[in-house]
């Protein structure tokens, strides 16, 4: 695992930030995923958020469930 790597799974912890997060990316802002009701797993996951146009110059994550 890379040093990119582990900081972005260090920031992605805070469950506030993770929220923030997904919420922007996936929902367009709006308030759906609560931190409160998140809960730590174990595990890692990736999801790739493609570009506007559906393209492959989008947004991989990789974070620790």
């Amino acid at each position: 695992m890379g040093k990119n790597d582990i900081a972005v799974k260090q920031w992605l912890s805070a469950k506030d930030r993770f929220a923030d997060l997904f919420n922007m990316l996936i929902f367009g802002g709006s308030t759906v995923v609560h931190p409160q009701d998140l809960e730590d797993m174990e595990g890692e996951a990736d999801i790739f958020v493609p570009d506007k146009a559906g393209g492959e110059n989008g947004m991989r994550l990789s974070f620790f469930c």
